[in-house]
């Protein structure tokens, strides 16, 4: 693994439709801890944009998309303070990649759109570029202090309309082939909210029990949650965001809050949830407060190779159980 490094700063706030918001937002409201955030970002060394770059095995991958280039990009969380994503057109410019993702929670409040918009304006065209939604580009982040922030849901078809108009495909519960009918890119809408269809979303992959063996599927989705109600389905790879790699990262306990109901080891990274392959980007924005300890924001730049499919003699019932309750998930007080 090689890393990239960029300098700058950001902030977020998160609202959420299914979690428990108040006491979170209350706490990091409070002045006492607003002045700790502004200490400890005044001693410690300014927030670091890296760029984590990886080699994935994906299944039936067709040879002639071997090496297949994948940037991904997650969580801007973009309300003033929250600028970190502004560098990202330039260390773009650096990178050499095929395809472009963007895994969801673009805003906090409509006033994000024109700067988002601003960012993609500069961003290099790529062969191809997905997008889903997360939850904070349907619910406002009413803690924010903006006229937009005043009512609680986004304005989600104006900031769909942009990422169309900057050549980026939004994927709500549809899949689509890229270069090859056997390989394609699957996205759902988010799933925090209740957004997602994950059956509208893989029906096109006919990949359900395995009807059509040899076809790739990439599944993008916010919330790596989804791997919960995955059911008979099995994407080849699910790349994934939302979490910001617990953004607050202790020695010896990692991941203080994952805002996810999967085990902490899945809160960053490539891991496989039971036999599907798992990637979660730590995001580049800010949730809660602004800052990060031990879990720098980053890009991900993957490298997708063939590998033999797994054997699968029969499906995993993958449906949240009481036997897997995320317990080492950690505190879900609010989501990223």
């Amino acid at each position: 693994m090689q890393d990239t490094v960029v300098t700058g700063n950001g902030t977020t706030l998160i609202p959420h439709a299914r979690t428990v918001l108040g006491g979170a937002a209350a706490l990091v409201a409070r002045r006492p801890v607003r002045l700790g955030v502004s200490i400890l970002k005044a001693i410690l060394p300014a927030d670091r944009l890296v760029v984590t770059r990886r080699t994935i095995g994906v299944a039936n991958l067709p040879c002639s998309l071997a090496g297949l280039r994948v940037l991904h990009m997650s969580d801007f969380h973009w309300h003033p303070g929250s600028e970190l994503a502004q560098l990202l057109p330039a260390l773009a410019a650096q990178l050499t990649y095929d395809v472009a993702v963007y895994t969801g929670d673009f805003i906090d409040d409509d006033d994000g759109i024109a700067p988002v918009r601003a960012i993609l304006e500069r961003m290099p065209r790529a062969r191809a570029s997905f997008a889903v939604m997360g939850n904070h580009d349907h619910l406002r982040d009413r803690s924010a202090n903006t006229a937009a922030s005043r009512t609680r849901y986004n304005d989600i078809q104006r900031l769909r309309a942009m990422l169309a108009r900057r050549g980026i495909t939004v994927l709500d519960n549809v899949a689509q082939p890229l270069g090859s009918q056997r390989f394609y890119i699957a996205g759902v809408d988010d799933y925090t909210t209740g957004h997602a269809d994950l059956d509208a979303a893989m029906r096109a992959t006919q990949l359900a029990l395995g009807t059509l063996p040899g076809t790739a599927t990439v599944l993008l989705s916010h919330n790596p949650d989804i791997v919960l109600d995955l059911g008979a389905w099995r994407p080849d790879l699910i790349l994934a965001g939302h979490t910001h790699g617990g953004q607050i990262r202790l020695p010896g306990l990692g991941a203080v809050v994952t805002h996810s109901a999967l085990p902490r080891r899945h809160a960053m990274g490539l891991t496989r949830y039971h036999d599907v392959p798992l990637f979660v980007t730590r995001g580049i924005g800010y949730s809660g407060v602004d800052l990060r300890l031990g879990c720098a924001p980053e890009v991900a730049l993957l490298t997708l190779v063939p590998v033999p499919p797994a054997r699968r003699p029969h499906p995993i019932p993958l449906h949240r159980s009481a036997g897997d309750p995320g317990a080492d998930g950690g505190p879900r007080v609010a989501a990223s």
